[in-house]
């Protein structure tokens, strides 16, 4: 190997000292003195090389006297395998199904700070992956941290608490506070109307079966006065905006109150003042407790069980006297006083 370097050398030496005499003269000349020259200059002192390794393994270095052997390192159609000669991915890290096989990134892998990656058959059980970033003691809260980007725009964060948001938590007083905090990270319109969908739950079916979650402005302004958290499902494509969601729920924190309808209609609402309906009320059960009055512009048609009841009455009646609603006070009886009175409420028990 020694001679066969040193020949190749000195080809190359005369090829550059011919191409040197070629330059300077039409008739090309060979300057035995500079070939000699350029020999000493190339072929120095070889360095020798031994061992033998194995096709598609890339060696390694193990003696400083040139003495080379297989690393575990390979390279097969392209694709790299750390730990195994057949590597099934472009870059394949081996390990055994019930052991740890992981990549580190930083100071310290094992006790850290730093980044780690892997496969933790012992550590976790057989078929487990993981993400882990180490302990660093001159680390500020919420670091160590995970953070996930996209068109180098932060889109979701896991905290050393354990807290996960999603959106962009630019400052501190926007880092997440529960355990999971989804930040819509443009801000609400001011204008009467403008929405912002925050979460989407789907289930799939022969539609687009959707419970959304949007924050949506009441009136004009900039502060939570005017905004309402509406939830609301959607049930095809043409009832994904707040305005048209079918069946929907709306808290209003600035008035207070809590509402529900669908699409543009509300059939139900609760204020400080009450309970609003619009249609009808049915009541499966006792209305067992009114502090107020029941009132309206219509007869109260009523349904009375074979059940004697307590009611008081203005002044007293006899066992068998027939009572009506009193006129004056709706929580009391007085004894009827004309035939196929509408408002009877019934007939006074012996008991």
């Amino acid at each position: 190997m020694q001679l066969l370097s040193k020949q190749y050398l000195v080809a190359v030496a005369l090829i550059v000292v011919s191409l040197k005499a070629f330059a300077q003269s039409s008739t090309p000349a060979v300057d035995t003195g500079a070939v000699r020259e350029e020999t000493r200059r190339y072929v120095g002192t070889p360095a020798t090389v031994t061992g033998m390794g194995t096709i598609n393994t890339l060696p390694k270095w193990t003696s400083t006297s040139g003495a080379l052997a297989d690393s575990v390192v390979s390279e097969v159609g392209g694709k790299v395998g750390i730990g195994t000669t057949s590597p099934g991915a472009t870059l394949h890290v081996y390990g055994a199904a019930d052991r740890d096989v992981f990549a580190g990134f930083g100071p310290d892998p094992g006790a850290g700070p730093s980044m780690n990656f892997g496969y933790a058959g012992i550590s976790i059980g057989r078929g487990a992956g993981f993400f882990n970033v180490r302990p660093d003691a001159g680390s500020t809260a919420p670091n160590p941290s995970l953070r996930f980007d996209t068109v180098n725009i932060e889109r979701m964060m896991i905290t050393n608490a354990g807290l996960v948001g999603i959106g962009a938590f630019v400052t501190p007083s926007q880092l997440p506070r529960g355990r999971l905090d989804v930040l819509e990270p443009t801000q609400l319109g001011s204008s009467v109307g403008s929405s912002a969908l925050v979460t989407t739950f789907e289930a799939l079916t022969s539609n687009r079966v959707a419970e959304n979650l949007w924050f949506v402005r009441s009136a004009a302004g900039s502060d939570y006065n005017t905004v309402r958290l509406r939830n609301g499902i959607s049930n095809d494509g043409s009832f994904f905006t707040p305005d048209t969601t079918r069946t929907w729920w709306e808290r209003d924190p600035g008035a207070d109150t809590q509402s529900w309808g669908t699409a543009a209609a509300t059939y139900m609402q609760l204020t400080p003042a009450g309970l609003n309906i619009t249609g009808n009320l049915t009541v499966t059960g006792n209305i067992t407790s009114v502090n107020g009055d029941i009132t309206g512009v219509h007869v109260l048609n009523a349904v009375y069980m074979d059940v004697a009841e307590w009611v008081a009455s203005e002044s007293p009646v006899v066992p068998g006297t027939v009572v009506v609603l009193d006129p004056k006070d709706g929580r009391r009886v007085v004894a009827s006083s004309r035939a196929y009175d509408t408002s009877v409420a019934g007939v006074v028990p012996e008991k």
